[in-house]
């Protein structure tokens, strides 16, 4: 059985995590040390079930966790889109091409193995720019329309929806590939998990790191939409 303080607790618990997504010993140090009850722990597994996430501790941070099957971050599309780009007018092919540069820049990060996941610290804006051109240059040019469906991304439209963007260094530029670039950033920085610097350095987060080496990133799924692209890519530069 478990006390009505019991249950109260994990309720502020997962409030606050809900609405913070992290919760440190510095945040809520009452908070912080009710998640070391075993009961409390007990009752928030029944909501993680019922709501679709993960709640871990790791090192001194207790954190919020979607599941792979949970919208990205807990967002629905709807919403997902509202965040990255703070405007009701994007159409769906803007969602897909931000969703497509989120993975690239998990890849670029984290594609290595278990805890030696990481494998840069940094990353310019730049070369995610030239990166994604380069990329999007060959997919572009493959009608097959079997790899939209591989990787349920729309990856030949937005490759080709990539050379409509103006190409363009400013970042303030709407519809700039560089502003798409920006808002993808800017969102994963109010999610704590990148810093940006100078306006032109990505640097992933404390909490990208421990979330990505420890539990977060669905590699097989990541994984598998390289390997498609990858693969597509090869056979085109083979015609």
């Amino acid at each position: 059985m478990y006390s009505l303080d019991e249950i109260r607790n994990s309720i502020k618990i997962y409030n606050y995590l809900q609405e913070h997504g992290e919760l440190t010993i510095n945040d809520d140090k009452e908070l912080y040390e009710m998640y070391a009850d075993d009961k409390v722990k007990d009752i928030l597994r029944a909501y993680e079930d019922e709501v679709g996430v993960k709640i871990r501790k790791f090192d001194n941070t207790i954190y919020l966790i979607p599941n792979v099957e949970n919208e990205f971050l807990g967002y629905k599309r709807s919403e997902l889109k509202k965040a990255i780009f703070g405007r009701t007018d994007m159409k769906n092919i803007d969602f897909f091409l931000a969703s497509y540069i989120i993975i690239y820049l998990i890849t670029e990060f984290y594609s290595g193995k278990g805890m030696n996941a990481q494998i840069r610290d940094m990353i310019e804006i730049g070369e995610i720019d030239e990166k994604l051109t380069e990329r999007f240059e060959l997919l572009s040019n493959i009608e097959d329309k079997s790899l939209d469906y591989e990787t349920k991304l729309a990856i030949s439209d937005i490759s080709k929806h990539w050379f409509t963007l103006l190409n363009e260094d400013n970042m303030t530029k709407v519809r700039t590939r560089r502003w798409y670039i920006y808002q993808v950033c800017s969102f994963l920085k109010k999610e704590k998990l990148i810093n940006i610097q100078d306006e032109t350095a990505i640097l992933p987060t404390k909490k990208f790191n421990t979330l990505a080496t420890n539990y977060f990133l669905d590699y097989e799924r990541i994984e598998d939409i390289n390997n498609i692209i990858n693969l597509k890519t090869q056979e085109e530069g083979e015609i």
